[in-house]
């Protein structure tokens, strides 16, 4: 395992295990959307910016508990890669988001594994 500081070497670390199921924070689309790249660009403009203003709607284990109900909508991060859109690691208040962007079309979508990650693997 690498022990470098560079911000690939998080993603090795943190995406690890891909069979864990991940909750949807949320998606930020059309004006929220652009809300949430002023904010971040009014923060450094990094991808931690954008998870960490979106962070602001993650209600912890509430947040997983819903995402419990309908565990066939909970992604998996392999899954998400597969997706045309780009696929960030992140770091906000302490946790680890995947972050979903695509500029196109105006979308950003945070996920994070859930709390207890027993609870829910693919």
């Amino acid at each position: 395992m690498t022990t470098s500081t560079e911000p690939w070497a998080r993603v090795i670390r943190v995406v690890r295990d891909d069979t864990v199921r991940l909750v949807r924070i949320v998606t930020a689309t059309d004006q929220d959307y652009e809300v949430a790249v002023a904010e971040a660009d009014a923060a450094g403009g990094s991808v931690d910016a954008v998870a960490a203003y979106l962070a602001q709607w993650d209600r912890g284990s509430e947040a997983d508990d819903e995402a419990a109900l309908w565990p066939e909508e909970m992604p998996t991060a392999a899954e998400l890669g597969r997706l045309q859109h780009q696929l960030h690691c992140a770091r906000a208040g302490g946790l680890d988001y995947w972050l979903l962007i695509d500029h196109q079309i105006g979308l950003y979508a945070l996920y994070r594994a859930p709390l207890n990650r027993e609870e829910t693997t693919a």
